[in-house]
């Protein structure tokens, strides 16, 4: 009786991390089809932009617009995400302003959508911080006026080529791989971009 309790017990000990693992995969495979789905719609999504923005640079609040001539990476930061918590990471962000800068016909805009209560808080915060590039503000929220930008933050930093569909999904500065992908993606833009032209 003892013995084919153990038998049963190291059976169990075999068996058990194997179905572990088999459910674990399922459910990543799982996520994976929902993520992919995710992207597939939101690359066929086309985003608007506001005619003219609020900048903060350097302590100075301007009014500026962005040329509809050059590629966009836009790192969102929505309505009622931290902002505080934003701003104290954004100048770890400066690697995407030099790369961009590096690659050419790339505008980088840190935009905030604060809700209407928020934003005199938000502009106080952005002022103080007295960054040395222009961070936006989008009064209403424009970029995201229908949803396309979803609540995922995976979503939250992305480039939207010439013709204003997402071309790259992501943050440039989380890996080496993604900064590949960055660059690949302006390099395949501005090559297509330029044949259209011919």
């Amino acid at each position: 009786m003892k013995n084919s309790l153990l038998i049963r017990m190291r059976r169990l000990k075999i068996i058990l991390p194997i179905l572990i693992s088999i459910i674990i995969v399922a459910a990543c495979d799982g996520k994976k089809k929902e993520l992919r789905t995710m992207m597939h719609s939101f690359c066929g999504e086309t985003f608007s932009l506001p005619k003219s923005f609020t900048c903060i640079e350097s302590g100075k609040i301007i009014s500026c617009s962005v040329p509809d001539s050059e590629l966009l990476f836009i790192m969102y930061i929505g309505p009622g995400e931290c902002t505080s918590c934003v701003l104290s990471h954004l100048q770890e962000e400066k690697g995407i302003l030099e790369l961009c800068d590096s690659l050419g016909r790339i505008v980088p805009i840190f935009l905030f959508c604060p809700y209407d209560e928020d934003e005199a808080d938000v502009v106080r915060m952005i002022l103080d911080a007295d960054y040395d590039f222009p961070v936006y503000i989008d009064h209403e929220n424009v970029l995201n006026t229908s949803g396309q930008v979803p609540n995922d933050r995976r979503f939250h930093g992305f480039m939207l080529g010439f013709d204003r569909h997402p071309i790259y999904v992501g943050n440039p500065n989380m890996s080496p791989r993604m900064k590949g992908l960055f660059v690949d993606a302006v390099k395949h833009e501005i090559d297509n971009n330029i044949h259209s032209l011919q």
